[in-house]
């Protein structure tokens, strides 16, 4: 009797959708119990191993391009750290290099020149300097004296003017004596005139105390000062010289650093990955040329917030290379929060949904010579 019901209800469509239904969710059941096993988070915290992965590094000509002329390394090799790898042509930074040396060497020259002129000219103006204070004086002296000889000869002449208008002098007595004191007024004008000529831009307390002590140290005078200033200007040209001298010896050092740049070495030991230029290509300014893989390898393990409370960075760590069933030994770099993992574990509803994952970065120090970069390396497994 059951089966007949079993089979009349098999003909109705409601039967079979409710059967369809119940089939696809004992489905969903069984493959979420599965997943409750075997999700990246389970996996991750029961494995507590990870690749061995080494560092890379991009390497290029720093700043210069132009085209490779010797290619030492390929794919595969090992190198050294300082192992030259690549050259690229420098001929055109070598005379770039050439001319800016006989620019600097011009300038120094041209410097060296101008340094000698400019002592010269200092001392020639001190020279001058003290001269002229020395013909000031003397020429303050003989306008003394011109003084003196200017009224003696004027009061001759005087005398010689009364004594001729009541005939005891003669003509010629007269005519002597008038032609003295023209001359002694001529000499005192003419030396009157040089003084002024040498002592111009001098102050008047400077030209009082000529006249009072018959000194001129000190005076200011404007044929000197005026050649102070030329040696003013020669000092500015002197400076200028030196400011292209250094602006061509900073181009000549930054060519140089260039030059040094066309030879490619390896900055650490390590393994060629990838080439990415072959002899005859051009290379563009800091372009990678070529891709080394270091000899520092390290792997990432994940932990629980519990497991991860044995580690530090620091710590010695020691893992196991299943291919090899070897010892690897390492230090801790870093141990830090995994935000992705965090988020996976949220997007469970689990018990453990508020737990949060770390990542354990080991530095390998000791590992078997078989051990290659992409085996995986496991820590041991203890309870969480």
């Amino acid at each position: 009797m059951s089966q007949q019901i079993f089979q009349y209800l098999r003909k109705r469509p409601a039967f079979r959708t409710a059967m369809f239904f119940v089939t696809v969710l004992c489905i969903a059941v069984v493959l979420i119990m599965l997943g409750r096993r075997a999700d990246a988070v389970t996996e991750a915290r029961r494995f507590k191993g990870g690749v061995l992965t080494a560092d890379e590094v991009a390497c290029a000509f720093e700043g210069v391009g132009g085209k490779l002329i010797s290619k030492k390394v390929s794919e595969g090799d090992r190198v050294k750290k300082g192992q030259l790898l690549m050259v690229i042509d420098d001929r055109d930074l070598q005379n770039t290099v050439a001319d800016l040396r006989a620019s600097a060497a011009q300038l120094d020259a041209e410097i060296k020149k101008q340094e000698l002129d400019l002592k010269n000219a200092r001392d020639k103006v001190r020279t001058t300097e003290i001269s002229q204070w020395r013909q000031i004086e003397s020429l303050e002296s003989r306008l003394r004296g011109s003084s003196e000889e200017l009224s003696q000869a004027k009061a001759e002449y005087r005398r010689y003017s009364s004594l001729v208008e009541v005939s005891a002098a003669s003509r010629s007595a007269y005519d002597k004596a008038r032609a003295v004191s023209a001359q002694a007024e001529a000499a005192h004008t003419a030396a009157f005139k040089s003084l002024q000529e040498l002592t111009v831009g001098a102050s008047p307390r400077q030209m009082k105390r000529l006249h009072d002590t018959g000194s001129a140290d000190g005076m200011t005078l404007s044929a000197i000062t005026q050649m102070r200033t030329d040696c003013d200007s020669m000092e500015q040209a002197l400076h200028a010289l030196e400011a292209s001298r250094n602006a061509v010896q900073a181009r000549l050092e930054q060519q140089l650093l260039n030059l040094s740049r066309t030879k490619l070495y390896a900055p650490c030991d390590g393994t060629v990955l990838d080439t990415y230029f072959e002899e005859g290509e051009i290379i563009p300014a800091s372009a990678a040329a070529l891709n080394l893989e270091t000899d520092r390898r390290y792997y990432d393990v994940y932990l629980s917030e519990r497991t991860v409370a044995r580690y530090r960075k620091g710590s010695a760590v020691t893992g196991m290379a299943p291919a090899l069933g070897r010892e690897v030994k390492g230090i801790a770099r870093s141990v830090n929060a995994a935000p992705a993992f965090a988020d996976l574990r949220m997007t469970r509803e689990q018990g453990q949904a508020d737990l949060t994952s770390f990542r354990l970065r080991v530095d390998v120090t000791d590992a078997p010579e078989e051990l290659r970069t992409g085996m995986t390396v496991e820590i041991a497994d203890e309870s969480d």
